[in-house]
């Protein structure tokens, strides 16, 4: 922290992104997302008929996969147990208090909308579109916000420290 911030700081503060910033990255990536969604093959086949409460289950268990994937990635990078909440419109994984690289900040942000991305395009091509393929395009809209905090971050130094503040991060 310290050296490049704003004058009368010692440090930048990365704030949450908002949902027009999120709504705005499902928009700048999400078709590529979509394009991966169709163009990957597909294991299985036919239609699949689900009643809507399925749907609300899915998403929970997309949501709680999504967050445990950060989770994960933190607990492995600083071999400390992130704590998980919720506010306003979303869940999130926070490591407050504890000072984590800017590269790993990203890695953490990325994982899902990489890593776990992954995974769901593979399960979709092996065994078929439902339900793999519904939980990616899940998943990669449950990663605007994630895709948003990475874009932000990149334009720091690589050897800047990351400080969760709660509401915000400190860099």
């Amino acid at each position: 922290m310290g050296s490049g911030c704003p004058e009368g700081t010692d440090a930048f503060r990365l704030r949450l992104p908002s949902l027009s910033e999120c709504l705005g990255a499902i928009l700048l990536y999400g078709p590529l997302g979509v394009a991966l969604a169709i163009l990957t093959p597909r294991g299985g086949g036919g239609m699949v008929e689900f009643d809507p409460a399925w749907g609300l289950l899915l998403a929970a268990a997309v949501v709680a996969v999504h967050e445990g994937t950060h989770a994960l990635a933190y607990a492995l990078l600083t071999r400390r147990i992130p704590r998980v909440g919720a506010k306003s419109y979303c869940v999130y994984v926070s490591m407050e208090g504890v000072p984590v690289g800017r590269r790993s900040f990203t890695a953490v942000a990325l994982s899902t909308l990489v890593g776990l991305s992954a995974v769901l395009l593979i399960l979709k091509a092996l065994a078929g579109e439902w339900p793999w393929g519904v939980m990616y395009l899940m998943n990669l809209v449950g990663s605007s916000g994630d895709f948003v905090l990475a874009v932000e971050s990149a334009a720091f130094p690589p050897n800047s420290t990351v400080l969760d503040a709660g509401d915000s991060a400190l860099v």
